[in-house]
């Protein structure tokens, strides 16, 4: 019987089937440059019955009307009884059988993709093109996404981007199965309630985070009215969209700061995969790299390329081929250099420029277009920019224009103010942004 030491131990590298991730105590090993997986992970996952011949060492498999045998240290498969060479003989490790990814699936229908740079093996049957669409909402988010005749929408932007999102999804459905709000500020889902109460719509994933505002109330009277299920996010649970599946990767707790609540989604087909990440913070992140899932080859950059997302660690480790920055006219000074800089071995493609951006994978390959839209004109007293500061005239605090407090008020409580603050009374200054 031979032992893990004599192998290299694939640590890094990951397995998908039907692009879910399979989860097992039993790690891939690398022979001879050929991953190897435990047959019993491998043949459950794609749903076929196991056997196994203590006599003669063999793993028999089948599905439907096809039956197939792999002998320890044989160097063919026998798919019906017909041998097929292969390059990588099955062993006994530790008592457990492994087999090789490529061979042991393919006799089955299956294709199998390499991602050499997530280390990843992709198994999957299905072929449904993936679509995903970040549409230029000015400074906010949204994305859409469509796979195999099911659709996602990942925030929605300010409450005047309703016609631009309404009119991108009117155009293909008039369903929505699946809505993530990302976390309860307006420039990701001001126009959520006018969204909802335009579509059918199957459920809505959110973080159990309240937000005092007007928007974020009118978006749980809409759910309310449409009695629409509503689910909180879990790390690690996900579901399919199509043939596409979807993995919660944050928040594993919440915090004070709204931002870290962010929902951050991974999502993952044919061997491609992108990271949505909401406007998720450095303390997020670092929670995130603790399950080692976050290398992607499309990245939504967080809080549209603010400093207090993407970090040096996090970066390195998704190594995006592309990275996508949504945002529009701002005071917060987006996207940050320093994060340009920590991007720089990526294609950064900012909503801003490019306007529409539309990525594809299908037949295992990614691609991208864009589409130069206007983004929709907004009333927000942050976004304007004309003033020195901004007054909460609810909690009485003054706030510069790019404070992080300004984006949590309520709309209704913004008052732009240019004069001398020190003759404000009732007025304190905001203990984070010190305005003077």
């Amino acid at each position: 019987m031979l032992c893990l030491t004599q192998f290299a131990l694939a640590k890094d590298i990951t397995v998908r089937v039907e692009n879910e991730l399979i989860v097992s105590e039993n790690k891939p090993v690398l022979k001879d440059g050929r991953v190897l997986v435990p047959v019993s992970d491998i043949y459950r996952a794609i749903g076929a019955d196991i056997g196994w011949n203590e006599t003669s060492k063999t793993v028999f498999a089948q599905k439907g009307d096809i039956t197939t045998r792999l002998v320890i240290g044989n160097e063919n498969i026998y798919i019906n009884d017909e041998p097929k060479a292969i390059d990588a003989k099955p062993v006994i490790i530790n008592g457990r059988t492994y087999i090789p990814a490529r061979f042991a699936v393919e006799a089955f229908g299956y294709k199998v993709a390499w991602n050499g740079s997530s280390k990843e093996v992709s198994i999957y049957s299905k072929e449904d093109p993936l679509t995903v669409t970040f549409l230029n909402v000015g400074q906010g988010d949204s994305a859409f996404l469509e796979c195999g005749g099911q659709f996602l929408l990942v925030d929605s932007g300010e409450k005047e981007a309703f016609e631009t999102v309404r009119d991108h999804i009117s155009a293909k459905t008039d369903r929505i199965d699946h809505i993530i709000v990302t976390h309860p500020h307006s420039d990701h889902m001001g126009s959520m309630s006018k969204i909802i109460d335009s579509f059918d719509v199957g459920d809505v994933i959110m973080p159990m985070v309240e937000n005092n505002t007007d928007v974020y109330e009118s978006m749980l009277n809409a759910i309310v009215s449409k009695d629409i299920p509503v689910k909180e996010p879990h790390v690690g649970e996900g579901f399919h969209l199509g043939s596409t599946y979807v993995t919660i990767l944050s928040p594993g707790q919440y915090s004070e700061d709204m931002n870290a609540n962010s929902v951050v989604v991974r999502v993952d087909c044919m061997g491609k995969s992108f990271l949505l990440t909401g406007d998720a913070t450095k303390e997020a992140e670092s929670e995130m790299l603790k399950d080692g899932l976050v290398y992607c080859d499309v990245l939504k950059v967080a809080h549209h390329g603010s400093d207090t997302s993407s970090g040096e660690e996090f970066i390195a480790e998704a190594t995006p081929e592309y990275s996508v920055i949504s945002l529009g006219e701002n005071t917060y000074g987006h996207p940050h250099k320093e994060v340009l800089e920590r991007l720089k071995d990526s294609t950064v493609l900012r909503t801003d420029r490019e306007g529409e951006i539309t990525f594809t994978v299908a037949d295992s390959s990614l691609s991208y277009t864009t589409v130069k839209k206007d983004a929709p004109k907004l009333n927000t007293v942050s976004d304007l920019g004309e003033y020195k500061y901004i007054l909460n005239t609810s909690s009485h605090r003054i706030h510069y224009p790019w404070c992080e407090g300004v984006s949590k008020m309520s709309e209704k409580n913004k008052q732009g103010y240019n004069g001398d603050i020190n003759t404000l009374e009732g007025y304190k200054p905001c203990g984070i942004c010190n305005p003077t």
